[in-house]
């Protein structure tokens, strides 16, 4: 079950992963916002995805993948 990363650009996912020693991950993005389809497991928001306007819809895509979402873990 690999994380799952909502953020702004697959660099600021790569750099979320890259700080909590993550090798695998599943990136989504205002532009990729179905990749987490299919998918299960933890997810995460870096803080800039946080702060963009497609944030709740990429939470609002990722949250039925999400075996947990915890806003207390946003970076």
């Amino acid at each position: 079950m690999n994380p799952i990363i909502l953020a702004v650009s697959m660099h600021d996912a790569a750099e979320y992963a890259k700080q909590r020693g993550w090798r695998h991950h599943v990136t989504v993005t205002p532009s990729t916002t179905w990749a987490a389809r299919g998918r299960t497991g933890p997810v995460y928001a870096t803080t800039a995805a946080t702060d963009h306007p497609a944030y709740d819809e990429m939470l609002a895509e990722a949250a039925p993948c999400a075996v947990t979402v915890d806003r207390d873990r946003v970076a």
